[in-house]
């Protein structure tokens, strides 16, 4: 296994962003960081070639308070699989780190 950074985003407010798309197995840890007032922020982990629903949701609208975060960790994945995430103001960032079992 190889250990690293897979991606890291500050998506636009209000704005559903591709995070990572996989071509490996692996398990991933991600990092949620509110840069500057409040915000609530959305994860989902989508399935090889299936469309976002609302059961692809891993976090939905969950509150960050100013300069707070979050982690979410051990979160599996495979090849084709998008993670995706949303930020109501914009002041949010993500990181997606772990390991490649590839």
């Amino acid at each position: 296994m190889t250990s690293q950074i897979f991606a890291q985003a500050t998506p636009a407010a209000a704005t559903v962003t591709l995070l990572y798309n996989s071509n490996v197995h692996g398990i991933t840890n991600i990092w949620a960081a509110s840069l500057g007032g409040h915000d609530a922020i959305r994860i989902a982990l989508v399935p090889n070639a299936e469309p976002l629903t609302s059961n692809c949701y891993i976090a939905y609208d969950t509150f960050l308070y100013n300069r707070y975060s979050m982690y979410m960790h051990n979160i599996c994945f495979a090849p084709g699989d998008n993670v995706m995430v949303w930020s109501t103001t914009g002041n949010s960032s993500f990181t997606m780190t772990g390991y490649s079992t590839d």
